[in-house]
């Protein structure tokens, strides 16, 4: 992975992507709260209501994804938040 960013310093965003893999990706927890978030359950659970059921309608992004998560558990809504925070 390249680390040149030009003039920029990616110095806190690398040091936030290496508290992530270390809090979530190895440790199953989280870095927005003290949950373990990234279990398979919560996984398949955005597979099943975000993954395999598009909404290709009209609408804005986020009030897309909030109906399609309305039936999932706080934990998956959690986890989608520790994915965008993460992209």
């Amino acid at each position: 992975m390249s680390r040149y960013c030009g003039d920029d310093d990616s110095k806190s965003i690398l040091e936030a992507a290496a508290h992530w893999r270390e809090a979530a990706l190895l440790g199953s927890g989280s870095v927005l709260t003290s949950k373990h978030l990234w279990t398979s359950s919560a996984l398949e659970l955005l597979d099943k209501y975000f993954v395999r059921r598009p909404d290709l309608g009209d609408g804005k992004y986020l009030e897309k994804l909030k109906q399609q998560l309305a039936p999932v558990e706080d934990a998956a809504k959690q986890l989608v938040a520790e994915m965008m925070w993460l992209l």
